[in-house]
């Protein structure tokens, strides 16, 4: 089973996608800020990370940088979940590693399509490692 790293400040989406994505088969782990999300990554080792770039202390912007500045965890494959749409926003994030960009609101079968290619991309860099 794998493991979904989810950090949002909103409790509702949390609450949306913890059971979704637990019916596909993912167990899921969840915190409202980067900061706890950094701290849970000195204990755990997440198979997968959904991010939200605005949140309040350390955000997803900054949390991807020193996911990224870690060579225990630059490999984890992560998609920004937010509501910042714009190109600038998008090309950040990217820049900073995240793998998929997903714009809120969204449909719960985004979420898992842009997960499961993110499992296969991994299973796939793994095979060639």
């Amino acid at each position: 089973m794998e493991t979904v790293l989810l950090i949002d400040d909103d409790d509702q989406i949390i609450d949306f996608l913890t059971p979704l994505l637990q019916e596909e088969g993912f167990r899921v782990l969840s915190c409202a800020d980067g900061e706890a999300g950094l701290n849970l990554l000195k204990t755990t080792t997440p198979d997968l990370i959904v991010v939200d770039a605005m949140m309040p202390r350390i955000d997803g912007y900054q949390f991807l940088w020193h996911l990224n500045a870690s060579p225990q965890t630059a490999d984890i494959p992560t998609m920004m979940l937010t509501s910042r749409a714009n190109a600038s926003d998008v090309s950040y994030g990217k820049s900073l590693g995240a793998d998929v960009y997903l714009t809120k609101p969204f449909q719960g079968k985004e979420v898992i399509a842009c997960l499961n290619y993110l499992r296969v991309v991994s299973q796939e860099a793994r095979k060639t490692v």
